[in-house]
């Protein structure tokens, strides 16, 4: 069985606050905890492991309001 890394992004825009939720497989990315903290860009790291900046071929978007 595979295993995932759930990688929480938050962002913060004006007077908006942004939560991503990312699935990455655990077998390509195996150190992915050690790569982010020295590189700190996400960018960096989907390169560090032979990425690029454009990694999905799909991206749902869902919101709603808090309650």
């Amino acid at each position: 069985m595979q295993g995932v890394f759930i990688v929480y992004l938050l962002n913060l825009a004006d007077d908006t606050i942004g939560v991503i939720r990312g699935f990455v497989p655990a077998r390509r990315f195996t150190d992915l905890l050690t790569v982010r903290r020295r590189l700190n860009d996400l960018t960096k790291v989907h390169a560090a492991f032979g990425g690029h900046d454009d990694m999905g071929l799909v991206t749902y978007i869902a919101s709603r309001m808090p309650s």
